[in-house]
């Protein structure tokens, strides 16, 4: 009876465990989501707002510069929790793919406002050619 109790309790351990495990994962990677958000969504921003000519350019700079910093931190972070190759590479991945979306939807919204932009910054008489 000693050893069935034991095997319940060892799996309870290890279920809670790994539920932990879990949630600290959950928990990191929230935190570089947030990080890439601070770091990406005001100046992608100010960068469309500029409309200057290279603004693609900045913004491929600055999106890798922020996603892998983002990588490099996410990757030292969870270096303690012996987690297989594939299982990092697919959270960096995550990472990357979570970068590549803010911009995608900041670009979205941006275009939205602009024809607005355009509009204010012509003059009066030649929104009447349009």
């Amino acid at each position: 009876m000693a050893n069935m109790t034991t095997g319940i309790e060892s799996e309870t351990i290890e279920s809670h465990a790994s539920s932990v495990h879990d949630t600290k994962l959950s928990e990191i990677t929230t935190k570089f989501e947030k990080q890439l958000a601070k770091g990406l969504i005001e100046p992608v921003e100010s960068l469309f707002e500029a409309g200057g000519k290279d603004t693609w350019v900045s913004i491929r700079k600055l999106l890798k510069r922020e996603t892998e910093a983002a990588v490099t931190e996410l990757s030292a972070c969870i270096s303690g929790f012996e987690l297989d190759e594939e299982t990092v590479e697919r959270m960096q991945q995550s990472l990357r793919d979570y970068a590549k979306q803010i911009v995608a939807n900041k670009a979205k919204e941006e275009s939205g406002k602009i024809l607005i932009r355009m509009k204010d910054r012509m003059p009066e008489d030649n929104i009447n050619i349009l």
